[in-house]
């Protein structure tokens, strides 16, 4: 699906607010983010007092991505189009210094610019307010892909496709790590990874003219498609939330991962089984109406035979 093509049909423009409701519920969750360290109010940092606090740092780029996106959906113009690219630039810029701390084991002052007294009251194994190694890694990615999405160029294409879906593998694999319980792998907050995910969907929907979101716009069993997915993707988040809410009621670790998998199964069965139904309840209806047409076509032609007969 071409540019001028994909700007004509009316999913253009729904795909468009999609992404601009992603980004404004990412500056959102930074704005209480950063209202929670402003104010020492520690529930605005986290979701549970067991999981990791959001850095202010995460905050701010992730709200930087999400501007730099915001400015350049839609069809936006050549400035609108410099200034995204060059916020996502400064953002990278920002997650690569975060990492040459983290890899040279020093801190070059960037901690103390927000919040400096909220730094020294976190513990020492905490590193400062800066992003965990993993979030400013996904940061990096990130960026660099939104400085390039309106980019037509080959490379520019190629980076976007790698770099987009690279980025969202890292809070996917936390969202999982937190849901199931997997501390090693725990080391960004919960509003953080979701803020990465909404920043990654908003990336994809802000060009529908490119794929997958242009492959599945142009497939007419597209609705099928995402349902199929959302199944496949829903059942161990929802296994996942299920495992959190049995172990708040005070059920056994090894009885809440069976009633977990249990339930979580049903549910998602009688989903794929309602949605299954209904495809072929639309498919008959179709099959209905189509040879009812062909009837009334077949009669229509023959019409004036019949009368002169």
């Amino acid at each position: 699906m071409d540019r001028t093509r994909a700007a004509g049909c009316p999913e253009f423009t729904v795909l468009t607010w999609w992404a601009r409701a992603a980004v404004l519920a990412v500056l959102v969750l930074a704005g209480l983010n950063l209202a929670g360290w402003a104010t020492g109010i520690e529930a605005l940092t986290w979701v549970l007092p067991s999981w990791p606090q959001m850095p202010p740092w995460a905050a701010v780029l992730q709200a930087a991505l999400g501007v730099a996106i915001l400015v350049q959906s839609g069809r936006p113009s050549p400035t609108r189009v410099w200034v995204g690219s060059g916020v996502a630039t400064a953002t990278g810029v920002l997650a690569v210094v975060f990492l040459a701390e983290y890899a040279t084991n020093r801190s070059f002052g960037l901690d103390h610019v927000l919040f400096s007294e909220a730094v020294r009251t976190l513990p020492d194994t905490w590193p400062g307010i800066r992003p965990s190694p993993t979030a400013s890694f996904s940061v990096l990615l990130l960026s660099i892909a939104v400085a390039v999405m309106r980019l037509d160029r080959r490379w520019a294409r190629a980076m976007w496709s790698l770099c987009l879906p690279a980025a969202a593998v890292i809070p996917l694999v936390g969202i999982l790590a937190e849901l199931f319980g997997a501390a090693p792998l725990v080391d960004q907050a919960f509003p953080s990874v979701v803020s990465m995910v909404l920043l990654v969907a908003s990336g994809l929907l802000a060009r529908p003219d490119r794929n997958p979101v242009a492959w599945l716009l142009a497939r007419p069993d597209r609705m099928t498609l995402i349902q199929m997915f959302a199944i496949l993707a829903g059942l161990p988040i929802l296994v996942g939330l299920l495992r959190l809410v049995f172990l708040t009621v005070g059920l056994s670790p090894g009885t809440e991962r069976v009633l977990s998998l249990a339930v979580g199964t049903v549910v998602v069965g009688a989903v794929a089984f309602y949605f299954f139904q209904r495809q072929q309840r639309l498919l008959i209806e179709n099959e209905q109406r189509a040879e009812a047409e062909l009837r009334y076509s077949i009669l229509a032609e023959n019409a004036v035979d019949i009368i002169a007969h």
